[in-house]
């Protein structure tokens, strides 16, 4: 090697040094600043918005009533050149009956996927990545929602799309044909792990006879035709109390005006459908909601404080059990995150899975969990165990949710606890669209405006005294027990409570 490359070299490592240095630098500086104290977040998404107690900032949001009761809920994001736009329609599958289970999500899929007059099936899908659209349809219990991502210099275009999609839907009977083998498809597979069987037999249990806790079947699906989904959408598609969100790059484009329009072209349509010749089907059973807890006691009782065993052969058994809660608003909705956290919604620090899972090693996976509603809430614990081990598990569960209720929490427990669930709350609002979705969330369930910071104040002040008080809706006698195993399971499992036995997708009412 001469010289001259050596010297090239040497200058060569001098610089990759020094850039190297420069770079360790850069990174230590930013670490410094991120870990500050009291640092608060400063995002584009969230700049110049009031703080919560947290340091985390949310918008003051723009709230503009419009037609026959609707909402549009806003907030300016201009850190990228896209807009977020979604449709929340307050009749979700909860409203929908036994006799017409499966429509709205066979509806929904044909929607997305059957494009609307002028540009059906694959066109339709062409169109909207050729204009920069994203489009997405979900459902829950009490509403559905149609959600549009949109580069904003197609802002108009995307409003055109969307307007032609919700009043002149194609819905071709050949993309039906290929949505109902999907959802055949899903029904055949339903009982390939224990775990889905459980969840879907405690849901049975819990809201018999209505939507809610019925699982389809392939009748179901056969049952549905063009005919019957067109007739849904009409009725579905009602914009009396709709909530429509808008976050993003909005400014300026006079959304009001746009979606005044739709509104009142969506009221006609759906006017001139329940006029016509034949008449559709009445509207009505979509303001039917989940009957509350009492009232579903009445009907399940035979198996409140009993075994469920639904027999199948397989070397890992699964415990699923579950009760009722009240609604989102109700006041012990606060003691019930903070008193869950502690039994088993707390990953590795929970005391199930400090009990359950490290101290005996009985599970393969243990956790409990809540959710809420408009209507109520509802309370689940699993558990995947070895069949020879089940019943101890079971058995364990039962006492670390007894104990709950008797013994006084530790204020380090405690405040584990009250911090983590505190400290999540960001991820909850980490985006405009997040923000804004929230949002309307909160106002479905009927939460009071100032929710998000009386959330905050009850969390911390949540003491081990409430979470006793709460502990009534874990009580043994308020809970419902499945277990999907084998038969042989029967006998130690009625050392602990009485077994009932059922087969597989055998009727339980």
């Amino acid at each position: 090697m001469t010289g001259v490359n050596i010297k090239k070299r040497n200058i060569y490592l001098y610089i990759l040094c020094l850039l190297s240095f420069l770079f360790i630098f850069l990174l230590s500086f930013i670490a410094s600043i991120w870990s500050a104290p009291n640092t608060k977040l400063t995002s584009p998404i969230l700049k110049g918005f009031r703080p919560l107690p947290l340091g985390l900032e949310l918008p003051k949001l723009k709230k503009t009533p419009l037609s026959y009761g609707a909402s549009l809920i806003q907030v300016k994001n201009d850190e990228l050149p896209l807009i977020d736009l979604t449709m929340h329609f307050e009749n979700g599958t909860a409203h929908e009956p036994i006799s017409r289970a499966g429509i709205l999500e066979a509806s929904l899929a044909l929607l997305k996927k059957g494009g609307s007059k002028s540009q059906k099936g694959e066109a339709f899908s062409k169109l909207l990545t050729n204009t920069g659209i994203i489009l997405e349809l979900s459902q829950n219990e009490d509403y559905w929602s149609l959600h549009l991502k949109v580069i904003r210099k197609n802002f108009k275009q995307a409003m055109n799309i969307l307007s032609e999609l919700l009043l002149e839907p194609a819905l071709p009977p050949e993309v039906l044909k290929n949505i109902k083998n999907s959802m055949l498809i899903k029904i055949k597979r339903k009982n390939e792990k224990a775990r889905w069987i459980a969840k879907r037999v405690l849901r049975e249990i819990l809201y018999p006879k209505i939507r809610s806790g019925y699982s389809l079947k392939e009748t179901d699906i056969m049952h549905l035709n063009q005919k019957s989904i067109t007739a849904e959408l009409k009725i579905r598609c009602n914009p009396e109390n709709m909530f429509i969100t808008a976050s993003g790059d909005i400014e300026g484009l006079e959304l009001k005006k746009h979606f005044e329009k739709l509104i009142k072209q969506l009221a006609k349509s759906r006017a001139d459908a329940l006029s016509s010749k034949p008449k559709l089907n009445n509207p009505n059973y979509l303001k039917r909601e989940l009957p509350i807890s009492s009232e579903l006691k009445k009907q399940n009782v035979k198996y409140i404080n009993k075994i469920l065993l639904i027999e199948k052969d397989l070397s890992q058994a699964v415990i699923q059990i579950g009760g009722y809660l009240p609604a989102h608003r109700h006041p012990d909705f606060y003691a019930l995150q903070v008193g869950n956290y502690i039994l088993g919604g707390g990953s590795f620090t929970s005391r199930l899975v400090q009990k359950i899972r490290v101290e005996h090693g009985l599970a393969y996976y243990v956790y409990s969990h809540n959710s809420f509603g408009k209507k109520n809430g509802l309370f689940s614990a699993s558990a995947g165990v070895q069949v020879p081990k089940l019943a101890q598990a079971l058995s364990l569960v039962l006492k670390e949710i007894a104990i709950i209720q008797k013994e006084n929490i530790s204020q380090k427990e405690l405040k584990l606890a009250k911090d983590s669930i505190l400290n999540s709350m960001v991820f909850q609002f980490d985006s405009a669209n997040k923000i804004v979705n929230q949002e309307v969330r909160f106002r479905i369930h009927q939460m009071p405006k100032n929710y998000l910071r009386k959330f905050i104040t009850r969390i911390r002040s949540t003491k081990t005294s409430d979470i006793k008080k709460i502990s009534k809706y874990w009580n043994i006698n308020n809970l419902y027990i499945v277990v999907v195993g084998p038969r042989k399971l029967k006998k130690n499992l009625e050392k602990i409570a009485p077994v009932i036995i059922k087969k597989l997708d055998e009727k339980l009412f």
